[in-house]
């Protein structure tokens, strides 16, 4: 059976002003942010498959170089 991804949610550490954190999971997510964590998931399945690591650039930060 192939590996799959059926669905996902940011989970980031939030900190507040007074230095404690806490974990907000993130589900309402634009258009553009998950076309993107979507195409990294595929291709970390289909890796995964195979055996390989992958590792998935920021097109911001591609644009700069």
């Amino acid at each position: 059976m192939k590996h799959k991804c059926t669905s996902w949610a940011i989970v980031a550490t939030m900190e507040r002003p007074d230095g404690t954190w806490y974990a907000d999971t993130i589900t309402d997510i634009d258009d553009d942010t998950a076309s993107y964590v979507d195409s990294f998931l595929t291709e970390y399945c289909e890796d995964k498959e195979k055996g390989f690591t992958i590792t998935f650039s920021n097109p911001e930060e591609d644009k700069h170089e």
